[in-house]
């Protein structure tokens, strides 16, 4: 009986490291269309404050409709994750 795999994790790639969420916004609008796919409070580890605080996970979908007039059977292989500090406002993308 075969072993059963597990699928390979996607390395992220990284956009923007802890800049203001004003910048943040703009680099966001530049991207595809997309809709937030999950979201969670996780751990901060964007920025660089020693008090245990939490920071906003959000992993975006593409919800383009140009993606969808391509491939009908299945989903667009596009994703990004965002992540918010809660505090300061920073967001990593």
């Amino acid at each position: 009986m075969p072993l059963a795999t597990t699928p390979q994790r996607h390395p992220w790639q990284l956009f923007a490291s802890a800049m203001p969420l004003t910048e943040a916004q703009t680099l966001l609008t530049q991207l595809k269309k997309y809709r937030v796919d999950k979201s969670n409070l996780a751990p901060c580890n964007v920025c660089m404050l020693p008090t245990p605080h939490s920071m906003r996970v959000q992993r975006l979908r593409c919800s383009c409709t140009a993606c969808t007039d391509v491939t009908t059977l299945e989903k667009c292989p596009w994703r990004a994750r965002v992540l918010r500090c809660q505090l300061q406002s920073f967001v990593t993308v």
